[in-house]
């Protein structure tokens, strides 16, 4: 089934869009993406999303060719049209040069596109069990500037993703040039030690994930240490426990890494209280988005 995406002022199926040959996120991966996911036809963490992408437009100097607020209703109106409550919406924002080899001059327009998809949710045993991982070979992430954007320039996550799969692992986790792990292919990555969580500082070459500042949060008001740390894959051999967030995954505990399993059950505590406080903070904005919209009640 092909569904409606929104293009450049207009919706039209996915299968018919197509897009310039001077576009440089199609040439040379110049450009921007964001992965929403929407919860009973409420996007959540929206502004977060967009607020990022926005940080990041102005790094490499785009801009919008709408407003943001524009970009908000658009997003829903996408939704809408395609008639899901349940979805992945992606949006891309891409610059389109003059011509094929014209890679320094000012865009001559900027392209954005939305597109929705049904959600299709990964299995319960992933949650009940973990999945297993594993550090990938050859594939290094990026350090400096390159790390704070989720561009679409994302072959090495893909290789990462890929060279997991052959091997029979849900994902592929990354380390940098110096050997410090990073993230997933696609997520953020955390362990736990003696009751208390860790996770790589943005420094090492990752991005700053929507659902890893959630996690931060969440940890702030439940009283669970969370910091910063420098981590080795030594340090995720010798972990209690480990965890991975993204959008689509939410808090997804990790069985293992290159087959060597973490030192307790799987999930383990600290996992399983972070996984039902973050399903909690989605059904609470979900509820209230609901409530809102139908007039029902106004809540602070």
């Amino acid at each position: 089934m092909s569904y409606q995406i929104y293009y450049n002022g207009i919706y039209l199926e996915e299968s018919k869009a197509l897009i310039p040959v001077a576009d440089r996120a199609f040439l040379v991966g110049e450009g921007l993406f964001e992965t929403l996911r929407a919860y009973q036809g409420h996007l959540v963490f929206l502004e977060n999303h967009l607020e990022r992408m926005q940080e990041a437009a102005n790094l490499l100097g785009l801009h919008f060719p709408i407003s943001l607020a524009r970009l908000k209703f658009l997003a829903y109106e996408t939704l809408h049209l395609n008639r899901l409550t349940d979805a992945v919406i992606r949006i891309y924002l891409t610059p389109e040069g003059t011509s094929i080899g014209d890679l320094d001059s000012p865009p001559q327009k900027m392209n954005l596109l939305i597109s929705c998809q049904p959600f299709t949710p990964f299995p319960s045993l992933f949650y009940e069990k973990g999945v297993p991982c594993l550090i990938v070979k050859g594939i290094f992430s990026e350090m400096g500037l390159l790390a704070q954007l989720k561009s679409t320039s994302y072959l090495s996550r893909v290789l990462a993703r890929r060279q997991a799969r052959t091997q029979g692992a849900f994902e592929g986790l990354l380390v940098n040039a110096l050997g410090q792990i990073t993230e997933g292919s696609g997520s953020n990555i955390f362990i736990v030690h003696q009751e208390k969580i860790f996770t790589p500082p943005l420094h090492s070459g990752l991005l700053a994930g929507v659902t890893r500042n959630q996690i931060f949060k969440i940890s702030q008001k439940e009283n669970i240490s969370l910091e910063e740390k420098i981590l080795l894959p030594q340090d995720l051999f010798e972990a209690d426990e480990i965890f991975m967030t993204s959008t689509l995954k939410e808090v997804m505990p990790v069985a293992s890494v290159d087959g060597k399993h973490s030192q307790q059950k799987t999930p383990g505590a600290l996992t399983q209280k972070l996984m039902q406080a973050y399903r909690d903070e989605i059904q609470w904005q979900t509820e209230r988005f609901l409530s809102e919209a139908t007039g029902l009640a106004e809540l602070p």
